[in-house]
């Protein structure tokens, strides 16, 4: 205050003796100058002062200033104010900025650098006021500063915060060393030289490079490299953080956290650096066990399927092992555990059963030990068993619960097997409702439950009468009970109503069951909800563009993406690449696993393909095991091999299905688009890929080949035997062979299978060869109308000549439903022959029954009541549902050969054939077992209740003539 008032009062005397007496004047001149008043005025006023003139140069240095500053008092050569001006103040106190500041009223003390005559800066608070004359315009300024102290006062409290600043460091542990600009040691703390050996080297002043000759030879390393840590701090202009390992001299080794911190002028010249260590040995070693320890702890659960967990419930910290992460099907540490997480990755079933135990933990304090299922992260589903240990406090409240997680999904499945007969009836997908004789419900299964919504309590000792619909009349119930009364079944379509008052429809088995004295003791109702079929034709427009089992795009839906792609290649100047894709010994993996999971790994491969390709959207299925990918934006067209063999890489890890580790390779076949030679043609790429693979898979398994002008040649003469197809029914070159049933009780021929074959040039073709071109191309219908009239002309013609009641089995395969009247075809064959539609059966494979269920039904039904029987052919190997069974008028089941060649050997085999058997049995079906080769299977057969067998053991499929003359001699053939 007292500077300030002094300030106020000086500037009042300058004024009135300066202005008063040179009222004319622009500004301070000479006048002024060498009035020697102002002097004694400027002198006896308490402060430090300067005097300044309107362009803010200064003219006057107070003595005080002098005194503190070093420089000259007295009047001075004009010398700008911003000399006087640290560099970094400038913005605040440039003369273009107090240009604009009005000095003629009251200011504060601002803060400011000045500087010294020798070149230093010193902090001080300066005041700025106008000196104004009578008409209140500026002729100068008046510039006082304090707070400025003499050096001696600096000097002492410098070396007193540099003693405290050394007494400090020396104390600290962390070993602590100072270097300049040119990275010379300065100083080292007592650590630093307990740690080097400093101790008798004059340090001060050397380099690394000088100092790595005079220690010890284990560090002269660490003292080479420094040097180049150093730089980088330096050039990163910020602290560099690493770890240092230091070798000891006595034995064994320091490991070092070293931090090195540059240090710069304000002009952004180095001026020095900072190095800081801590000795982090112990620390780390003991880090190190610790994750040792883990590793073997982990190495343990993950060899017994064990994952282990703990929840501190007073941190809400949860913890999991890494074998925890690998049974929800999680990479480890890939998300924070959480209980939320495992919840939710509880089968929705289990969900509120392993909740209400975590609850019962907390709450009550109970230990569990539960089984439950998950549902992993790729969405499989694993059993899993948790078992929980609560830890309470002193006080008994619980704290903390640990515990394990088991993978038992391989226990489980083993389980399952020993109860595959109540998993039959309660996972069925039908439902199933058991009544006794006076038609009170006394058992149902779970799939009643879902389709009705009724729970087995609800409906035990009650009449199915609480499903009726009330949309039949009594006519239709009587009509019922009379079939079951006079056949001892029902079959047909009936509308029920669901819990919740929904009517449906669905399809109904009814079986009476008898006890031993032919009385009534049950029903049997099997019945199919026909609602989801009828769904399905809403689902016609997707199922159109996309593959049911994989969901992947089909043909339709690619050829119009290939469409735009090859716009876009086009357009972009890029090329293009088909790749036909087609997985190799497919069939095996199908014939020894089943089709259920042959689907499973279409669906993984489906899944592999999609998640590690560039284009996922433009990945198809064709059918089966052939797949088609869309590669765009290639460079060149020979950059086609890299993702080719990418997709080839692709199937070196194996797929596991239902436990079993597959592994596949897969053959492709490449075609590529040449912008430069652009033909926008999806169909004829797609051929030419497919092409390309059919010579990839003549090289061998996981092969590639390029699509080349030379493999047209092959298709011309696959073009070739088409048309010598064509010809080959008016050049009487197609044949039927005859393979004999036998009947399964006494050995008689009770008819035979009719077999086609092709003779050209006296050579016979394989149907392997002919059939499947056949039924691309649309021959089969007109050899299929050749091969029925043929069989039924040559079957009523050995009726004749040897008395035998004998039939013959057709096969109609799905494009004669397909493409022909089939019901006139068989008429017209009947006609023709006069053999008797009760001789006549049918064979129909469960994949041509799929075509088209509902129009294949009608024509089946139709031809059933001509008197014609029905055989499903191959049963086992496609479809096999129950509800197709009893959705198509079927009479007769033939046993594909690949379920009759372990028998009896193989209990799995003959566990198979058995449940068939007693299936067929229950829903009065007559069984044909096919690929009969061994007398061993013919008597384990017939000891089974088969109807009748075929098969090489009693004849290869003969020639009409052959098959004519063993007719004529009636052989019995042994079946015991």
């Amino acid at each position: 205050m007292e500077t300030k008032s002094a300030h106020t009062e000086l500037r009042r005397m300058l004024e009135k003796l300066v202005f008063n007496r040179m009222p004319n004047s622009p500004g301070l001149g000479l006048e002024f100058l060498e009035n020697g008043l102002y002097k004694l005025i400027v002198k006896n006023t308490p402060g430090i002062h300067l005097i300044l003139d309107t362009d803010f140069q200064i003219i006057f240095i107070s003595d005080s200033i002098s005194r503190n500053l070093g420089y000259a008092p007295g009047p001075c050569e004009p010398m700008p104010w911003e000399n006087l001006v640290h560099p970094g103040d400038l913005k605040q106190f440039s003369v273009s900025h107090l240009k604009n500041q009005d000095f003629s009223k009251k200011t504060d003390a601002l803060p400011i650098r000045v500087k010294e005559k020798n070149g230093q800066y010193l902090w001080a608070d300066v005041i700025f006021s106008s000196l104004l004359d009578d008409q209140e315009i500026p002729r100068g300024y008046l510039v006082s500063l304090k707070n400025l102290h003499p050096k001696a006062i600096r000097d002492n409290a410098r070396r007193l915060s540099e003693e405290q600043c050394r007494i400090l460091i020396q104390a600290m542990p962390d070993i602590v060393c100072f270097k300049d600009a040119k990275g010379r040691w300065i100083m080292a703390n007592q650590a630093e030289i307990d740690l080097f050996g400093l101790k008798d080297i004059d340090y001060q002043g050397l380099t690394n490079e000088e100092l790595a000759d005079l220690i010890h030879p284990l560090f002269k390393p660490i003292f080479e490299t420094g040097f180049e840590t150093d730089n980088r701090a330096w050039q990163q202009r910020e602290p560099t953080r690493y770890e240092e390992i230091i070798p000891l001299p006595q034995g064994g080794q320091k490991i070092l956290d070293t931090f090195k911190i540059p240090l710069f002028e304000d002009d952004g010249t180095k001026m020095g650096l900072v190095v800081l260590g801590r000795d982090i040995t112990k620390r780390k070693t003991a880090h190190d066990a610790l994750q040792k320890s883990r590793e073997n702890l982990n190495r343990a659960q993950q060899i017994s399927q064990i994952g282990s967990w703990d929840w501190d419930l007073e941190t809400n910290e949860l913890i999991w092992s890494d074998q925890t992460y690998r049974i929800l099907g999680l990479a480890p540490q890939s998300i924070p555990p959480s209980v939320t997480y495992i919840l939710g990755a509880t089968h929705p079933e289990d969900r509120e059963l392993l909740r209400r135990a975590i609850d019962n933990s907390i709450g009550q304090g109970q230990n569990f030990d539960i089984g439950h299922r998950i549902i992993k992260a790729d969405q499989s589903m694993a059993y899993v068993n948790s078992i929980n240990k609560v830890v309470k406090d002193a006080s008994g409240a619980v704290v903390r619960l640990v515990g394990t997680l088991q993978d038992i999904t391989t226990w489980k499945q083993a389980n399952s097997q020993l109860t595959l007969a109540k998993k039959a009836f309660d996972e069925a997908l039908e439902g199933i409702l058991v009544t006794n004789n006076k038609n009170h419900i006394i058992m149902v299964n779970r799939a009643f439950t879902i389709i009705t919504g009724y729970h087995e309590e609800e409906v035990l000792g009650k009449t199915p009468r609480i499903l009726k619909s009330k949309r039949h009349n009594r006519q239709f119930y009587e009509e019922m009970w009379e079939s079951l009364s006079t056949y001892g079944e029902w079959r047909g379509e009936i509308w029920n109503r669901r819990k919740s008052g929904e009517a449906y429809p669905q399809w109904s088995t009814i079986t009476t069951i008898k006890d031993s004295l032919g009385r009534v003791d049950k029903y049997v109702a099997i019945f199919h909800d026909l609602s989801d079929i009828k769904s399905k034709e809403e689902e016609l427009h997707h199922q159109s563009y996309h593959d049911a089992l994989t969901g992947l795009p089909n043909r339709k839906l690619l050829v119009d993406r290939l469409n735009r792609a090859l716009n876009q290649a086009k357009n972009d100047q890029r090329h293009l690449a088909v790749i036909s894709l087609d997985l190799d010994e497919f069939k095996t993996v199908n014939n020894s696993l089943g089709h259920l999971a042959g689907d499973s790994l279409l669906q993984k491969v489906a899944s592999r393909l999609t998640q590690n390709t560039h284009h996922p959207d433009l990945i198809c299925r064709l059918g089966a095991d052939e797949f088609v990918l869309v590669t765009p934006g290639l460079k060149h067209p020979e950059d086609a091999i890299f993702e080719a063999t990418h997709i080839q890489e692709l199937f070196k890890s194996p797929f596991i299905v239902d436990d079993n580790e597959i592994i596949l390779t897969a053959s492709l076949g490449i075609a590529v688009c040449n912008h430069q030679d652009f033909s926008p043609d999806p169909e004829s790429l797609i051929k030419n890929a497919d092409l390309a693979l059919s010579w990839a898979k003549q090289d061998g398994r996981g092969k590639h080949r390029f699509f080349t002008e030379t493999m047209d040649a092959e298709a011309v003469k696959r073009l070739k035997m088409e048309n010598d197809l064509r010809r080959s029914l008016a050049n009487n070159e197609i044949l039927v062979y005859f393979q004999p049933k036998v009947s399964c009780p006494d050995g008689h021929i009770l008819g035979m299978e009719a077999l086609v074959r092709w003779q050209k040039n006296g050579k016979l073709i394989s149907p392997a060869d002919f059939v499947p071109l056949a039924e691309d191309v649309g021959l089969i219908v007109p050899i299929g109308r050749y091969v029925l009239t043929k069989s039924c002309q040559l079957t009523e013609k050995w009726r004749k000549s040897t008395g035998q009641n004998l039939k013959v089995a057709v096969n109609v395969s799905a494009r004669q439903f397909k493409d022909d009247d089939l019901i006139q075809a068989v008429e017209d064959a009947l006609s023709e022959t006069g053999l008797p539609i009760s001789a006549l059966e049918l064979e129909v494979t469960e994949s041509a029954l799929m075509q088209n269920p509902e129009a294949t039904k009608k024509v089946l039904e139709e031809l059933r009541k001509m008197g014609a029987t029905i055989a499903l052919d191959d049963f086992g190997t496609g479809y096999s549902s129950l509800s197709y069974l009893r959705f198509f008028p079927i009479d007769v089941l033939k046993i594909d050969k690949s379920f009759v060649d372990g028998a009896p050997a193989d209990q799995d085999a003959n566990m198979l054939l058995r449940a068939i058997l007693a299936m067929a049995q229950g829903l009065k079906l007559r069984v044909v077992a096919e690929g009969v080769e061994s007398a061993d299977q013919v008597r384990f057969l017939h000891s089974l209740g088969a109807n009748s067998i075929q098969g090489y053991y009693f004849s290869r499929p003969l020639p009409d003539q052959e098959m004519g003359s063993l007719l004529a001699k009636k052989v019995v053939f042994t079946v015991d």
